[in-house]
């Protein structure tokens, strides 16, 4: 492990530590749904592309970057397969800059959105 930030797993009484992405060095996962899906994060300390990871398979899969979101966070996915996230412009797994971006997922394409009103932006 060579990152700053790995995950675990606590199942059924079982403490599961060192999860991470292949190649990644910071890996942020959960929550997870009730088919054994989470949502999280991973990559390197400037470049952050939200991943799915399935509990039971052990597998990663990403979704599709964000054209100029170097940093790009899952948040939350529903037992349907439909995950929310925040992408940023610019600063790094510490700190995000800039504006959010809004998505919601639906397991084929990003639907964006903003909150009216929120001049400070929001996060999904």
């Amino acid at each position: 492990m060579t990152g700053d930030a790995i995950s675990f797993l606590y199942e059924r009484g079982v403490l599961t530590t060192g999860l991470e992405g292949p190649g990644a060095s910071y890996t942020v996962l959960g929550p997870a749904n009730n088919r054994g899906v989470e949502i999280g994060n991973d990559g390197d300390f400037t470049h952050q592309q939200a991943v799915l990871h399935n509990i039971g398979r052990g597998t990663y899969t990403p979704l599709p970057a964000i054209p100029n979101m170097p940093l790009n966070f899952g948040n939350g996915i529903s037992d349907a397969g439909h995950a929310v996230g925040t992408a940023f412009t610019g600063g790094n797994f510490n700190g995000a800059t800039g504006l959010p971006l809004n998505w919601i997922w639906d397991g084929e394409v990003y639907s964006f959105f903003a909150v009216p009103g929120a001049d400070l932006g929001t996060y999904s």
